[in-house]
């Protein structure tokens, strides 16, 4: 097999591989995504992206530096997304 070939299929894995992570910015703009959907009163929506955003692991982010504003107050974005699924879990008898 051709050195470019190998080449081109290690680029493309790569790239590949690398599209996949998520970003601290991605998750914040992910959970002002959320929170837009929340406001507007797009319940069920809004849980889906906070239950999405909540859900990210990866090994090339900690999770626990990406911040985000929660009302007044800075939170963690894990714990920023608990928040709003819990109350909406509270507030609709949903388990």
């Amino acid at each position: 097999m051709n050195i470019g070939y190998v080449f081109l299929i290690i680029m493309a894995s790569a790239a590949f591989f690398v599209s996949n992570i998520p970003t601290p910015d991605e998750m914040i703009a992910d959970f002002q995504a959320a929170q837009k959907f929340y406001t507007s009163k797009a319940y069920d929506q809004a849980l889906e992206a906070y239950t999405e955003v909540g859900g990210i692991e990866s090994r090339f982010v900690d999770e626990d530096k990406v911040i985000v504003e929660f009302g007044d107050m800075q939170l963690r974005i894990k714990d920023a997304t608990f928040l709003p699924i819990r109350k909406f879990i509270l507030q609709n008898g949903r388990r």
